[in-house]
């Protein structure tokens, strides 16, 4: 969601809190990765659905309603 809008939204507060989202979560989820398979745990490979409900309104957002939706 943050990549979508670093790229669709209007306001420019929202691309720059979404660049700082997108920063954050990769190094985190760099790090949450190396712990798992250090503890020989799975890694989801999907969203949970509310998760993916988030994502798709989102994802159907366009400017504006792209801002308030992220």
């Amino acid at each position: 969601s943050s990549k979508l809008a670093r790229d669709g939204a209007k306001s420019d507060d929202v691309k720059k809190f979404a660049e700082m989202m997108i920063a954050d979560h990769e190094q985190a989820n760099k790090e949450l990765i190396e712990v798992a398979r250090k503890a020989d745990l799975g890694i989801p490979i999907r969203l949970l659905d509310h998760h993916q409900t988030m994502l798709d309104r989102v994802k159907g957002a366009k400017g504006a309603d792209l801002d308030r939706a992220y």
